[in-house]
């Protein structure tokens, strides 16, 4: 399934001090399903701005640039596909969201508006499968909301404009459970919603945080 996704979307918290909190982390997660390294994710995340470049062996890389909210939202998220062999030439695909006054206007490519926007309620993020840095993002917004359990409408890429699904995140100290259309997704995450490791038992996925 993850393959399958991935092709058709052709898609520490630093609290020491104030200065701190400007500062850049990176990483990489690494995908894995039923034992063998499908994807890698690289990100770098600031106060203000997340980038990702999502490898999916043998498929195709997706580049995203989030802009950040405070309360842990997105404003904007662009998307530049490229085929197998990493980010070489020029991108096969581009798409963008941005997200204002209660709307999400979809665009396919970059700076052409798809469909009608879509309503959308307060504190929407946008998912782009299989992305963990995103997926990362809904944590985010629920431990910003500061609720042990909390419903995060999610926008998702589509036909028409995209879309709005509903998530569920329940934590239970550092563990928890991530619910995204009827998918239970297991996850480990810290006081500010990094998130350390994930599980899809229904697809047999690993996500981990190295």
């Amino acid at each position: 399934m993850i393959r399958t996704a991935a092709a058709a979307l052709l898609a520490v918290a630093f609290a020491a001090s104030p200065a701190a909190a400007q500062e850049a982390e990176t990483g990489t997660f690494v995908l894995t399903q039923n034992g063998t390294v499908i994807a890698t994710e690289t990100f770098t995340r600031s106060a203000a701005l997340l980038r990702t470049e999502l490898d999916v062996i043998d498929q195709a890389t997706l580049q995203t640039r989030g802009t950040l909210r405070p309360d842990a939202t997105i404003s904007r998220l662009a998307v530049r596909v490229f085929g197998p062999g990493g980010v070489t030439g020029e991108p096969v695909q581009t798409s963008a969201v941005n997200f204002a006054d209660g709307l999400a206007t979809f665009e396919q490519p970059i700076g052409e508006p798809v469909g009608e926007p879509k309503e959308v309620e307060p504190g929407a993020v946008p998912y782009v499968y299989p992305s963990p840095s995103l997926m990362e993002q809904i944590l985010r917004r629920a431990r910003a909301v500061g609720s042990d359990t909390l419903a995060v409408p999610v926008w998702t890429p589509g036909p028409g404009g995209g879309r709005v699904i509903g998530a569920v995140v329940a934590f239970h100290g550092e563990g928890g459970t991530l619910a995204m259309e009827g998918v239970a997704i297991e996850i480990t995450s810290d006081a500010v919603g990094r998130l350390l490791s994930a599980r899809i038992p229904a697809q047999s996925l690993v996500i981990e945080r190295k």
